[in-house]
Formats: C-alpha cells, sequence, structure tokens
C-alpha cells in the first residue's frame, strides 16, 4: 500500500481522533494544526488517474479491494460518515471507518478542490502559501470537521 496517496471517505478520521486525543506517540501538534486537502471520485476519475479503494483499513488482511465506482455500494458508508467516534466501537466498526480511497503512485495538486482548516489563523497560513504560488485553491474554515 505504500505506492499509493491515501484519502479517507470522511473528514473525522479515527487518525485525528488519536490526535485529539493525544494518543499519537509521534505527532506533537494539535488537530488544529491539521489541514484537509479535498478532492472528489469524480475529480480522481476525469485526471485518469489510477485508483482503489478500501471496506475498512487498506493495511488489513480481511480489506476488500475495489477498482470500480459500481462498487462504492459496498463501502458502509453511513458507519463511515458518522461523526462521533465511541470507544465502545466494536473493532469491526473501528477498521471500517478507516476504509480508504487510494490514488496510485501520485496525486497532482491539479486534483485538490479546496482547502478546509480549523479557524481563521491557519486559513491565514494556508492562503499566503497559495497566494505566493500559482494555484487557485479556495481554502475554508470548518471548525465542525475536527473534534470537540
Amino acid at each position: 500500500m505504500n505506492d499509493y496517496v491515501p484519502f479517507h471517505f470522511h473528514y473525522k478520521m479515527p487518525m485525528l481522533h488519536k490526535i485529539f486525543k493525544h494518543q499519537v506517540e509521534d505527532y506533537l501538534g494539535t488537530q488544529e494544526e491539521i489541514i484537509y486537502l479535498v478532492c472528489s471520485i469524480e475529480k480522481v476519475t476525469n485526471l485518469g488517474l489510477s485508483y482503489i479503494f478500501t471496506d475498512r483499513h487498506a493495511y488489513l488482511e480481511t480489506a476488500a479491494h475495489y477498482n470500480h465506482i459500481s462498487d462504492l455500494d459496498k463501502i458502509k458508508m453511513e458507519l463511515i460518515t458518522d461523526d462521533r467516534w465511541m470507544e465502545a466501537y466494536s473493532t469491526e466498526n473501528k477498521e471500517i471507518k478507516q476504509a480508504e480511497f487510494l490514488v496510485h503512485r501520485h496525486f497532482p495538486v491539479l486534483g485538490i478542490e479546496g482547502i478546509v482548516v480549523h479557524n481563521e489563523g491557519i486559513a491565514q497560513i494556508a492562503s499566503q502559501f497559495l497566494a505566493n504560488s500559482a494555484l487557485d485553491i479556495r481554502v475554508v474554515v470548518r471548525p465542525n470537521f475536527y473534534f470537540s
């Protein structure tokens, strides 16, 4: 799976919850410093990018792998898009919430449709970075994309 650029199907992914709970040993920052690079499956297909997606965390042997949009109905979106991250979830449900959309080898900057950030301060930093480039990418503040 190391040959793929990973994306999640929903903004409140399990790793962000671990960061929120200060349970990621190698990460000393906060979730507020995390930015979302937003893209769509439609954009990926329009760019002709090679991809696969999984019904749970891609590293698991039990993960099913798909490479056709018609198989998206096999992803348990109701569970994945549940904004809560409850410790009471079964191990399987935690695995399912980590389903991934994986673009093979390279994801071009042209595929980024927007950037979501936690607050205005981070938005200013991202906007300044973009102002110094030729990129026309919108930055949006969405604190509800983060845990509170």
